[in-house]
Order: structure tokens, then C-alpha cells, then sequence
């Protein structure tokens, strides 16, 4: 900004220039709409109801109340005549008389029609009549349900307090159970009132989308609609399963009933002839016929019981974990025995005798500390049975089922346990060696809800995503059938599967299921 005494010169950031000449009285600085570079004011007369008296820059003024400029003078306002209106501004007179006065009146407020209606809707609230009236009163169907909700909380009530009984527990829980579902304030598993959610599915299968959520309520995981009515399909399906699995248990748990009542007549029976046959001996003249009978019966009781024993070579009746093997089991068991048969048909009979004998021990394990027969945690990752809950068992499928053992060396230590060699001071086992089979536990083909061998993705079969990460190859086939129910061929294909894969890849030493 440059000044002097007549003039103002004004720059701005990008350069331009304002020059600011002054003007003499009646006119302003007025600046130029040219565009052109400086700007320079020219002076330019004041417009009508305003004036200026003196030479400069300023700009000019409002005529002062009861004075006016009609564009004759513009140095100085004219007076207007006496009891004209002019106010301040004025570029000309007006006349009291062209004047009208209007007064501005609020009246009172007045209720309003909402005020009303309220007054009548409490007064037919609390007003019962006859007929239809009644009928629509609000306060009479209000007691209603007043009523039938202090009946049901009496209920409740009775069958908490009151009833101790199993099928009234579970009536008032369902009962709760509804009540819960009918919520209309509270958000989650809910049947009216629940407001669906904005956000992306949490189920692992779905894509990142924003969808409307749901609260599963067998997860209590907020998922979209789709994943929702699987998650449902899959409860029913598992409520199915376990409801066969309960008919099943029932079958097993009456044939075993069965089985043991028989083999406790048979054991009355045989110690009946032990003790018949202690008398005997305690009296030496007994009869030689009496004497040759009871040998006799004695000896096809013993016949009879190693016949049984060398049909059960699988899984003895005294091993505690056989009920979490499947019925699968006699398939491997015939198959093992058929195995051998073709592998050692030029066996001996006194050869085949002792392996029947190996496979028959029933007796405590004796693999319940680190070390025993050279087997360790550390080197072989084996797993050791508790010393104070050992007891005997079938040690066959017991090192198979319960250890994981390799056949191999399953015979290994039956040989030993057989000779009873001290298993805290013989060595059996090299450091190095790979005694733990892998491939008894296996992914099962439908872990990601569709068959995951790639020699079986012809198949194009799908199913429910399956919960189970790994299964005993034992088990599979029944598995497969049960829980995702696929065909018997397609079963028995991807079990005969797997039996070739471990059949090709025995050496390997990585398992079939990775390590998470």
C-alpha cells in the first residue's frame, strides 16, 4: 500500500495494481470493470438519496433524516417540508396522510384439538361398560393379560418350587426357552423383536461382503442368512445322528447284556467242574469211569475256550478301550489274519502255535513309564498308560489301538512280554527307529465340505462340512456312512483309498494329517 496526501495505491499478492484518485465533491471513486491492468477509479455522481461535500477518496453519505436527495444537488441534501416523512436515505418526501396504522395483535393461545383427544382416550380407558364397549376397552384386555401372565409366573413357579420331576424340568425350561425366543427389547437368538445386524459373515467359508447378520444361537456366532440355515441343517443333522447313535448304543448295550449272561452261565458252568473235579481228587476212592467223565469234560471246556480266543485275535474282551473301536475293526482283523495266512504258509504248526499264543496275551501293560523296552516320549513321541489305572487287557489290539504301534512292533513286544523280559532293563527299541504308525488316524475326504483326495475330485460329491479333523482308518467307513451319507461303493473306494496310500508310503515317515 502506497499513500500520499491526494492519493491511494493498493497492490495485492499476485501483483495487481488499485490506484485510488481522489474525487471532488458530488462525486466517488468508482472502479472501472474494463479488466485492464492497474486499476484506476474515475469519479462518478452519488447516487439519489446520498451526497458528498468535500474532495478525496471517501465515498459518499446517506442523506440525514428529514432531508432528501432527488439527483439535482448532490453536495448537499435539500430539507424536506414540515410533517412529510422522509427517513434516512430519502430520495423524496411522503405525506403523513398516504400513511396507514396498522396495530399488531397475538390473542390468546387456546388448546389445542391433541389436548382433547387425550382427556377422552384416559376417560375411555379406565371406563369399562357393557357389550361392545367392554370389548374394546384397552383396560379390560390390559387385565387379561395381566392375568395370564401372573398365571404362567405361578406356573413356573410351582413346577420350580413345588414338582420334583424330571419331565416338569423340562417343561418349565422350554417354557423359558419361548419366552426368551419372544423378547422383543433384548438382540440375539430371538423370534420377534431381533433387528438383523450390517457387517461381514463370520463363517470361515463366506466372503467379506456386507451382509444382514443373524446371531447362530448353536455358536452364538453373527452370521448371513445362507450360513445361518445350514448352521440349522447341520443341528438337525446332528440331533439325527446322535438319535441313531442312542438307538445303536441301546442295540449293542442289550446284545452285550446278552453276551455276558452267557459267558457268566459258561463260567458257572466250568467252575462248577473245577470244583467238582477238586473233590474228586480229594477223595481217592472215587470211580475211574466218574473220574475219566470229568477229565474228559474239563479238557473240551479248554479246547473250546482257545478255539474262541484264536477267532478273537482283534480286540480282547477285557480290553477297556474296544468300545471306541468300530465294528470295522473284524474287517482289519480278517484281513490281517488272511495276511499272514498267505505270508507264512510255510510256517510250522509249532510256529503258528506260538504266534496264536502272542496274539492272545491278556495281561497289564507294561508300557505305564518313560523307557520301558527303550521306548521314550522324546524320541518315538509315545504315550504312556498311567500305572494306577493299569490293568489287563488284550495287549494285541492294546499297543495297536490304545499306542499306536506299528504291527511290527507290536509282535516285538509281545515276545518279550511273553519270555517276561524286564521291560525297565531290556532294550527292544533303537532311538531312531519309527514305531508309531501314522496312518492310523486320517483327515477325513470331506474336512472342508468336499472330498479333499485329489484322485477323487471326479467324484463331485459334497456335503456338510465336516467337525471331525482326524478319524481311525478302522472307523472311516462307518464315518462316512453315518455322518455324511454317502454311498457304500463310494465308502469302501475312499477307505481301499487310503489302505493303498499306506500301503505305498509305509516307510514315510509323515503323517497323513498336518500339524496345525
Amino acid at each position: 500500500m502506497i499513500s500520499s496526501s491526494i492519493s491511494l495505491t493498493l497492490m495485492d499478492s499476485s501483483g495487481n495494481l488499485l490506484i485510488f484518485n481522489p474525487t471532488p465533491p458530488g462525486f466517488y471513486p468508482s472502479i472501472p470493470a474494463t479488466g485492464s491492468v492497474p486499476f484506476i477509479t474515475f469519479p462518478e455522481s452519488c447516487p439519489l438519496g446520498m451526497y458528498k461535500n468535500q474532495t478525496g477518496i471517501n465515498d459518499c453519505i446517506l442523506c440525514p433524516t428529514g432531508t432528501k436527495n432527488s439527483g439535482n444537488a448532490t453536495v448537499q441534501c435539500t430539507p424536506c417540508a414540515s410533517g412529510a416523512f422522509c427517513p434516512l436515505g430519502s430520495v423524496s418526501e411522503t405525506s403523513q396522510s398516504a400513511l396507514k396504522i396498522i396495530e399488531q395483535v397475538i390473542a390468546y393461545p387456546k388448546s389445542s384439538d391433541t389436548t382433547i383427544f387425550d382427556e377422552i382416550l384416559i376417560q375411555n380407558m379406565f371406563h369399562i361398560g357393557s357389550g361392545h364397549c367392554l370389548l374394546i376397552s384397552p383396560l379390560f384386555w390390559t387385565l387379561i393379560v395381566a392375568g395370564l401372565a401372573i398365571l404362567v409366573v405361578i406356573s413356573m413357579g410351582i413346577l420350580k418350587f413345588f414338582i420334583r420331576h424330571h419331565t416338569c424340568t423340562q417343561i418349565r425350561k422350554r417354557v423359558q426357552w419361548i419366552f426368551k425366543k419372544t423378547d422383543l427389547i433384548g438382540e440375539g437368538e430371538l423370534w420377534v423383536g431381533e433387528m438383523p445386524k450390517k457387517g461381514s459373515c463370520t463363517d470361515i467359508t463366506c466372503d467379506d461382503g456386507i451382509k444382514e447378520l443373524y446371531e447362530c444361537h448353536c455358536c452364538s456366532r453373527l452370521i448371513c442368512i445362507n450360513h445361518l440355515i445350514q448352521h440349522i441343517e447341520t443341528t438337525k443333522q446332528n440331533k439325527r445322528r446322535l438319535d441313531s447313535l442312542r438307538n445303536e448304543l441301546n442295540t449293542v448295550v442289550n446284545t452285550l447284556e446278552l453276551i455276558v449272561e452267557e459267558k457268566l452261565f459258561t463260567i458257572r458252568r466250568e467252575q462248577n467242574l473245577i470244583e467238582q473235579a477238586k473233590k474228586f481228587l480229594d477223595i481217592s476212592s472215587t470211580p475211574i469211569d466218574e473220574l475219566q467223565n470229568i477229565f474228559e469234560q474239563i479238557n473240551q471246556t479248554i479246547a473250546s475256550n482257545r478255539s474262541d480266543v484264536a477267532e478273537e485275535l482283534g480286540i480282547s474282551k477285557d480290553d477297556r478301550y474296544s468300545t471306541c473301536i468300530n465294528h470295522d475293526v473284524n474287517d482289519t482283523t480278517s484281513f490281517d489274519k488272511t495276511t499272514t495266512s498267505i505270508e507264512d504258509q510255510h510256517v510250522n504248526e509249532e510256529q503258528e502255535e506260538r504266534k496264536r499264543k502272542l496274539y492272545n496275551i491278556c495281561d497289564n501293560c507294561p508300557l505305564t513309564f518313560d523307557g520301558a523296552y527303550g521306548l521314550t516320549k522324546t524320541n518315538h513321541s509315545m504315550e504312556f498308560c498311567e500305572h494306577r489305572k493299569n490293568r489287563r487287557v488284550g495287549l494285541y489290539s492294546h499297543f495297536i489301538y490304545k499306542h499306536q504301534l506299528k504291527k511290527v512292533y507290536v509282535q516285538r513286544l509281545l515276545r518279550a512280554v511273553a519270555d517276561k523280559q524286564d521291560p525297565r532293563i531290556t532294550k527292544l527299541f533303537d532311538g531312531n527307529e519309527n514305531v508309531i504308525d501314522h496312518f492310523y488316524k486320517v483327515p477325513c475326504p470331506f474336512f472342508n465340505g468336499r472330498i479333499n483326495l485329489p484322485e477323487y475330485n471326479q467324484q463331485n460329491v459334497a456335503t456338510i462340512q465336516c467337525q471331525c479333523r482326524s478319524i481311525p482308518l478302522n472307523t472311516l467307513k462307518r464315518h462316512l456312512l453315518n455322518n455324511h451319507k454317502v454311498s457304500k461303493p463310494l465308502a469302501q473306494k475312499l477307505v481301499n483309498g487310503f489302505k493303498e496310500y499306506r500301503k505305498k508310503n509305509a516307510t514315510a515317515l509323515t503323517p497323513l494329517i498336518p500339524s496345525t
